[in-house]
This record gives structure tokens, C-alpha cells and sequence, in this order.
């Protein structure tokens, strides 16, 4: 028998499926980049791997805003950090 469906619940309702509801979040593909976090990607994009004092030379910023945005990039999967303390973008 033909059904009208306008969502997918209607299709799970037709086939008589139980739907555990839970919220779910989707991953965010595209961060905000602020513009600190990208004066340190573009550093590393022509330099491919520093370390943080290094950065800091070439950026401008302060050691201590380096070394946050350095920790929010490499939990945001952007970049990398070697065994030596050294970083760069992740392929």
C-alpha cells in the first residue's frame, strides 16, 4: 500500500520501527578561526614546523596567547605537536 511520506518519522511510523529519540550533536567541520589562531596557521603554512617561541617572533603575539591558541588548534585537529615541542599543520 502507498504511503505519503513527509518525514522520517512517517517512514519509521509505515514500517512499525521503535526510534529511540536522543539529541545529537553534529560535529562542527569548519571552527571559527579567530584572527590570532590564523596569523599561527599562516606562520606554519610557510615555515611547516616551529616551535612556539618562534611563533611568537614571527606573529607578534604574546608567548602566552601563543600558547593557548597553540593548545585550541591542536584540539581542534588543525595542527600537531612533536615529541621535540614543536609544531605544524596536520595533513
Amino acid at each position: 500500500m502507498a504511503h505519503i511520506l513527509s518525514s522520517m518519522d512517517d517512514f519509521f511510523e509505515v514500517l512499525n520501527w521503535k526510534v529511540n529519540k536522543r539529541n545529537v550533536e553534529q560535529e562542527i567541520l569548519f571552527p571559527s578561526i579567530d584572527s590570532n589562531k590564523s596569523a599561527i596557521i599562516n606562520v606554519l603554512r610557510k615555515e611547516n614546523e616551529l616551535n612556539p617561541h618562534e611563533i611568537a617572533d614571527l606573529t607578534g603575539l604574546s608567548a602566552e596567547s601563543v600558547s593557548i591558541n597553540l593548545i585550541e588548534l591542536e584540539m581542534e585537529n588543525i595542527i600537531t605537536s612533536s615529541p621535540s615541542g614543536r609544531y605544524s599543520l596536520r595533513l
